[in-house]
């Protein structure tokens, strides 16, 4: 059994002594090309937004759903807190409708907390949305789970893990290994606190992140680098490539695979050298003349 996360892995080893399971990695398209192009957009945004290169930018990138609705409630609190305390800060929620009911408290949370503040500190975001990776590439902060977060980590953003009523904290480079093993979501991890307790500890974990911006970016680029290497495309590619290697992944098994002549004779072809069966010529051919198929 193939499965995306470890937490996933253990459950089903447990109920199940007998089979091997195997993790793959999520599929993300981390090669260079695609982060710079999503970094392309981070002035574009912020310049939209009316947001300065010295103001902090915090992101949540989510469906109007109410799975994701504390942590978008926990964002703006995090923006009026700091917002009181002297820093330029500006909160925004990006993503498309799933529940209108959802969408409309997002909407009232926003209002009341730029009614609050005198200025807009506040945005929800839910038509003519860019890719998701636009926006956690414009961030300072990102609020997330799941893929949002390994994004936004991936972008060597301070990321902050919320998911449902739990909150998993401030990714570095000493946690992260834990929270890959719930694929960033800690289901059933941790007491449940209250919204004031989870924004304190963000804005205590963020204020110590920020006081050494040369520590911040070691750990921040040790998350990115370990994302990478567990999440990226390439990484899930490498996985495949074992499994199809390994002929004992088979439904019947090894025995009834390699006694089928039909198998058998596919991997004497496979192993046998290129020059013998021509499959070098037909390789050859395909470089030579990369518009025809062969």
């Amino acid at each position: 059994v193939v499965v995306f996360t470890r937490e996933v892995a253990d459950d089903a080893a447990r109920r199940s002594a007998g089979t091997e399971v195997r993790v793959l990695p999520a599929r993300i398209d981390l090669r260079d090309s695609q982060l710079a192009a999503a970094r392309a957009a981070r002035a574009g945004i912020r310049a939209a937004m009316g947001v300065g290169d010295d103001d902090l930018l915090i992101v949540r990138v989510a469906r109007c759903a109410s799975v994701y609705l504390r942590s978008v409630r926990l964002g703006i609190a995090l923006a009026q807190r700091l917002q009181g305390s002297g820093r330029r800060v500006c909160f925004l929620h990006a993503g498309y409708v799933q529940e209108p009911e959802v969408a409309d408290e997002i909407r009232r949370l926003v209002a009341r907390a730029n009614d609050e503040a005198g200025q807009a500190i506040a945005v929800s975001v839910t038509d003519d949305l860019r890719p998701g990776t636009h926006y956690a590439a414009a961030a300072d902060v990102c609020i997330g789970a799941g893929r949002t977060a390994i994004e936004s980590v991936a972008f060597g953003t301070a990321t902050l893990v919320a998911w449902e009523s739990r909150y998993l904290g401030l990714v570095d480079d000493g946690n992260i290994a834990a929270m890959a093993d719930s694929n960033f979501q800690g289901r059933q991890s941790g007491a449940v606190r209250s919204d004031d307790e989870v924004v304190a500890e963000m804005a205590g974990a963020l204020a110590a992140r920020q006081a050494d911006p040369e520590v911040a970016a070691r750990v921040q680029a040790a998350c990115a680098a370990f994302v990478r290497a567990h999440y990226s495309v390439q990484g899930a590619a490498d996985v495949y490539e074992q499994l199809y290697d390994d002929r004992t992944v088979t439904v019947s098994g090894p025995a009834s695979y390699y006694g089928h002549p039909q198998h058998l004779a596919r991997e004497l072809l496979r192993r046998l050298p290129a020059a013998l069966t021509g499959r070098g010529v037909i390789g050859a051919l395909r470089r030579a003349r990369p518009g025809r198929k062969i």
